[in-house]
């Protein structure tokens, strides 16, 4: 089978603890990074507040590599004497690839994307697929054994080792010193390919399968599962849909003008396919990894939930706040205006499962806000009883104020203060030395009132 175009972008989530501003001010600041616009022309049949979101620096920033601090870049009018492979062999069967371009994607949820853009020749289906399954593999061996292959001589190589895991680990430094140990074990993967015109000598709707999900070509899959996972919009044009990722396969037929706008707008290197339809995706991939990390931070609450205190009060004020914001700019249900658009995004949606992890982090959030409720109720209770005992203890003082002060000459004062103490449930360390005194001062000013009246009345 030939292959008239293909595309393979390899995307790996991660998260950044920074302020959205911070991280877009430094990456704005590197030399090394060119901010660019996610541009969604406003003739796109999108509704408007998608378009509004997708060309919202605020809401979303990207940023390209420049291609001098892309080491594994290389002109393409000189692939064929400089690529990769996993294999030293020059066998022409054998998948050879480039890295074309590295981007980098924040979300303000606190979410980031970076996307690795491959490029394929000398291809052969069986090891394009292969290739695309090794790709995505962060951990493990594969991604740090690649062979560097550049032609020297008419049929003389020189070959080297590389390692594209160190290549990825140094760019999540670059954006936030993310580690590459805490983002997922694979890349998320995005394909695109375009088939030359024959006979159907192979099943469109297998092949999206098996990328979408970034399978070996040597899996044997049911076809079951491949027309639960599929979507054809048209008898040439072939969506599959993955928790692994996205792919749309198609094939060249007979009707010129059908084959002009799948080959010059769908899959061509800016067409609808490299940019809206991928923005989307992009939408769909934030919605879930926030969703995720929202529901680990609603886990915490739940595992601490006997131990609540102040702090974890302030701390879950801060997250609902974070919610509401995630709520009012990241969730979006529909993208209206066009039914393509729309069944896309809708199978996107449902496979990522969105609806099922807002629900379930809904039932958390109101769990722990039940809960909190529960713990304020508690500590007002414990707070009111405190208060009730402090001014029982006060209102008995009091009573006993001027009993203390006819007592204080007494001799023996210490014995009957304790007796009197006792009568009243007081304990003696519950009688402050001003308590005494002020007992004393009235008693004094009280005699010293009645002494200035009799004078007075006698006079």
């Amino acid at each position: 089978m030939s292959i008239k175009k293909i595309y393979s972008k390899q995307l790996i989530y991660f998260q950044y603890a920074s302020d959205f501003n911070s991280v877009c001010e430094r990456l704005n600041q590197s030399h090394s990074l060119k901010a660019f616009d996610n541009v969604v022309s406003r003739d796109i049949k999108l509704s408007e507040y998608i378009k509004d979101r997708l060309n919202d620096s605020n809401f979303l920033s990207s940023y390209s590599l420049n291609y001098n601090y892309n080491k594994f870049y290389v002109d393409p009018s000189k692939r064929r004497n400089i690529s990769l492979s996993f294999n030293a062999s020059d066998k022409l069967e054998l998948n050879h690839f480039n890295i074309d371009n590295v981007r980098i994607h924040i979300f303000n949820t606190g979410i980031g994307f970076l996307e690795l853009n491959y490029s394929f020749f000398m291809p052969g289906l069986e090891s394009i697929i292969n290739t695309i399954y090794k790709l995505k593999m962060l951990k493990g061996d594969s991604l740090k054994k690649v062979i560097f292959r550049k032609k020297i001589g008419k049929d003389d190589y020189l070959y080297d080792d590389i390692n594209i895991y160190d290549f990825i680990r140094d760019l999540l430094k670059m954006i936030g010193n993310i580690s590459i140990s805490n983002v997922n074990t694979e890349a998320l993967t995005y394909n695109l390919v375009l088939l030359e015109k024959n006979k159907n000598d192979i099943s469109l709707q297998k092949l999206a399968f098996k990328l979408s999900r970034g399978y070996k070509d040597s899996y044997k899959i049911k076809q079951d599962d491949v027309t639960l996972s599929v979507y054809n919009e048209f008898d040439n044009i072939t969506w599959g849909f993955s928790l692994e990722g996205a792919t749309c396969v198609a094939r060249l037929c007979d009707d010129v003008i059908t084959n002009d706008f799948i080959e010059n707008n769908l899959f061509s290197l800016n067409g609808n396919l490299q940019t809206v339809y991928f923005m989307m995706y992009l939408l769909i991939l934030n919605q879930r990894y926030s969703l995720f990390s929202i529901q680990n931070k609603l886990d915490r609450f739940i595992r601490e939930k006997d131990s609540f205190n102040n702090e974890m009060l302030l701390t879950f004020k801060k997250l609902k706040n974070e919610i509401i914001l995630f709520n009012s700019s990241a969730i979006l249900f529909d993208v209206g205006e066009n039914t393509l658009y729309s069944k896309y995004y809708d199978k996107l949606f449902k496979t990522n499962r969105i609806h099922q992890l807002i629900e379930e982090y809904k039932i958390k959030a109101n769990s722990i806000e039940q809960q909190l409720d529960i713990f304020k109720i508690e500590v007002e209770q414990q707070k009111t009883k405190v208060e009730n005992k402090k001014n029982k203890t006060i209102n008995k003082i009091g009573k006993i104020g001027v009993i203390v002060a006819l007592i204080a000459f007494l001799p023996n004062f210490e014995s009957v203060m304790q007796k009197l103490l006792n009568e009243f449930s007081i304990s003696y360390e519950d009688i402050p030395l001003m308590t005494i005194l002020l007992g004393i001062g009235i008693f004094g000013i009280t005699i010293y009132e009645i002494v200035i009246y009799y004078i007075k009345k006698r006079g």
